[in-house]
């Protein structure tokens, strides 16, 4: 299929489309975490463009300085190090939210870096926040520091972003999820690989979203016929998964990640904006009450959550991954329990390093609990 093979290169090099997009003209905002509105930035001219870590890079250059703020998982010190090291030095501009608290840290070490060295190659930086609360006087506090992200947007493309641009903006990311939406149905299904499906997903995220959603949706057209891949069908959850090599060691084990609640799978699609107020408070709105990060709202929340999107996946078993310092891990133990209680196994590796430092440890594991070995 030609479409995989176009989502597989931008998805390998996540920064290929955005340069050859800059090459034609196109300013670019980088940003980290799913909780940036790209609606915003598609509205004020600009290419969003997530950024992954990059597995096995030398993080030296991030280590030192996030560590004197307490410990950070390696997939964020990653991010932190390759943003640093200048990969990203070709972005306009930089956008880095209040996510996880070590893309907080990340933020700082940013900051520091460049008024320690103002020639070092980092992009301009702009630092988002946002409370870890789902409470109304959150909102209004979140609300506040969204409109001024939209008022900086407007300083850097020099012009007002209208209702209608940012209507558009919104008409076409609703257009990705709903595509998305289809997707996540045929990869339930077993249609494609989940390694083939983070391929899929991720690329949404680097990408044109008037380029990517004719390719998408040819895609699915041909997904529908296709026969289903054989093998146990797995949902899986826990770190963040920016690139194949733990789904690819998976399913070498004869099993099919069919589902996930992760921030570079499923969980991409899983609310759109609705349009019925003010546009710019719609899109706000949609920010602050998609489906939970680990960071935000309480356990049972999120407990809750997991629990709806496990029971609608058809999985038949379930695995959870978490790395040292994952703040992942805190939700584990309850959405275990919601697992079992639907008499879905669970197999749990925690405390892993990224990327996996132990590719054959964990196929070990792996076959010995989709075997039955271990429950």
């Amino acid at each position: 299929m030609k479409e995989l093979d176009i989502f597989k290169k931008y998805y390998s090099d996540s920064k290929a489309f955005a340069k050859e997009a800059q090459a034609e003209g196109k300013k670019l905002v980088g940003y980290v975490c799913n909780c940036v509105p790209e609606e915003f930035i598609i509205a004020a001219g600009f290419l969003p463009v997530r950024i992954p870590a990059a597995p096995g890079n030398d993080i030296k250059s991030a280590v030192a300085g996030m560590s004197k703020m307490g410990p950070s998982e390696a997939y964020s010190v990653s991010m932190a190090a390759s943003i640093i090291d200048g990969d990203y030095s070709f972005l306009d501009h930089l956008v880095v939210p209040h996510a996880r608290g070590s893309v907080h840290k990340m933020y700082s070490v940013l900051r520091d870096k460049k008024k320690e060295d103002p020639s070092a190659p980092i992009p301009e930086t702009y630092f988002l926040d946002h409370t870890h609360s789902m409470h109304m006087s959150s909102f209004d506090y979140d609300r506040a520091r969204m409109l001024e992200f939209k008022e900086e947007l407007e300083k850097w493309s020099g012009k007002p972003i209208s209702d209608e641009a940012l209507t558009d903006a919104v008409t076409l990311c609703n257009e990705t999820r709903s595509l998305l939406k289809e997707f996540q149905q045929l990869r339930k299904e077993a249609k494609i690989s989940g390694a083939d499906a983070l391929c899929v997903i991720g690329a949404s995220m680097f990408m044109d979203k008037k380029v990517y959603n004719p390719l998408l949706k040819s895609l699915n057209e041909q997904l529908a016929g296709a026969e289903a891949l054989p093998g146990k069908r797995v949902f899986f959850t826990g770190a963040p998964q920016d690139n194949t090599q733990l789904y690819e060691l998976i399913e070498s084990c004869g099993c099919v990640v069919t589902a996930d609640d992760n921030c570079w799978g499923n969980r991409a699609s899983d609310t759109p904006v609705e349009l019925i107020h003010d546009v710019t408070e719609d899109v706000i709105y949609r920010y602050d009450h998609k489906t939970p990060c680990p960071h935000i709202g309480t356990l049972a929340n999120r407990a809750e959550v997991f629990g709806r999107t496990i029971a609608g996946s058809d999985a038949e078993a379930a695995i959870f991954f978490t790395i040292r310092f994952d703040p992942n891990a805190w939700n584990v133990p309850e959405q275990m329990k919601k697992a079992e209680e639907l008499g879905i196994p669970t197999l749990y590796l925690t405390k892993q390093k990224y990327p996996v430092g132990d590719p054959e440890e964990v196929k070990t594991a792996v076959t010995a609990f989709l075997s039955g070995e271990e429950a």
